[in-house]
């Protein structure tokens, strides 16, 4: 079998388990609870749109590029250089985020602001997973991107789910309980 075969096949099963795993989760876990599962819909998403703020399509030129900086031998440097770029993207933009309500005072009553603590931290890690996903690609490794882009979040979304509902079972304070299923939430893409 070839190699493009290979990862097409490989793309595809990570791709159907995806899909398997947010159809039974939408179809018979989800429903449980809407609020809690509201809340982790609204963050991964809200992370996702500001993401390309961070990131400025540094990931691109890692590919566009890749093969020139190969032949110089400098290949890991461009990583570490990317790396640093999107940091310093990021502290930028988290002053900014912070700026934004002194000239747009109703951003305090925003959602995105009241779970800043929760974006913020998952801004940085999906760019930097951004990053890596691109930089992967380069090495015609095409089925690790398609695990970070597919599944992780599948797996984030349902495992913080059950850890909500578990620790609830167990008598733990629904503000105990959100908290356990954050940590799991945020470990997943970290």
């Amino acid at each position: 079998m070839s190699v493009v075969a290979r990862q097409g096949f490989k793309y595809s099963m990570i791709g159907y388990i995806g899909f398997l795993l947010g159809t039974v989760s939408a179809i018979f876990i989800f429903p449980n609870d809407f609020e809690f599962y509201g809340k982790l819909r609204y963050i991964l998403p809200t992370a996702e749109m500001l993401v390309p703020f961070v990131v400025l399509g540094i990931s691109y030129s890692n590919v566009k590029f890749f093969h020139r900086v190969e032949r110089d031998g400098k290949k890991q440097n461009m990583l570490s250089l990317s790396l640093l770029t999107v940091f310093i993207n990021f502290l930028i933009f988290t002053v900014v985020f912070f700026i934004l309500p002194y000239f747009y005072p109703k951003f305090r009553h925003s959602e995105a602001w009241k779970i800043k603590e929760m974006i913020l931290p998952l801004i940085l890690i999906l760019s930097f997973c951004a990053i890596f996903n691109k930089y992967t690609s380069n090495y015609k490794r095409i089925v690790v991107s398609n695990i970070f882009d597919n599944l992780f979040p599948k797996i984030a979304n349902l495992g913080a789910f059950c850890l909500f509902f578990f620790a609830l079972s167990q008598n733990i304070t629904a503000g105990t309980s959100q908290n356990i299923a954050f940590a799991f939430f945020f470990g997943i893409f970290f």
